[in-house]
């Protein structure tokens, strides 16, 4: 898949529908990893990008007790 593949119309804030289109794509049954979106602290009316990491559920445990990330909904995957 390629970025211009998916169909996004708004080119300056994240376009989540766009986003589950391209999870979709990666989302295999035989394939461990699933995509998790990261939370941090947010400060009132501040603007914010959406990062999302695909990851075995091994290493998202690595980078909970590495590196402190966190996941919005704990366990939730978006698969």
């Amino acid at each position: 898949m390629h970025a211009d593949d998916i169909d996004s119309v708004h080119d300056d804030y994240y376009d989540h529908e766009a986003a589950c289109e391209a999870i979709a794509v990666t989302a295999h049954d035989d394939d461990p990893r699933t995509w998790r979106c990261l939370d941090f602290e947010r400060k009132p009316n501040a603007g914010y990008d959406s990062s999302m990491v695909l990851a075995t559920p091994e290493q998202a445990e690595a980078l909970r007790e590495r590196l402190g990330f966190t996941f919005l909904g704990g366990d939730e995957v978006y698969n």
